[in-house]
């Protein structure tokens, strides 16, 4: 269940079930005797889905970045690093 979601289970009764869900991505279970952990599953449900977008984010920018940089190392022949010199080879 990755992607831009989180999943949050509301069950009547039942732990076992409830954890089968979390083994198949949800995020959290809350049973209906104890609604008061809505809320907070609901805060943290949000958390997650906005650190996993800063993450995909961060990971696209890491990979362009990466291109950028094979792609002016690729169009010289020597790569300056620690004030010397030395031969590139991109393989």
């Amino acid at each position: 269940m990755a992607g831009h979601t989180s999943h949050l289970c509301v069950w009547h009764a039942g732990e076992e079930r409830a954890i089968d869900s979390l083994k198949n991505g949800a995020t959290d279970y809350i049973l209906k005797e104890r609604l008061i952990r809505l809320a907070p599953a609901v805060r943290r449900a949000m958390q997650e889905v906005e650190e996993r977008a800063g993450n995909r984010r961060m990971q696209e920018a890491l990979q362009e970045t990466e291109q950028r940089l094979r792609i002016i190392f690729s169009q010289s022949p020597w790569v300056s690093l620690g004030g010397r010199e030395w031969p590139f080879d991109p393989d």
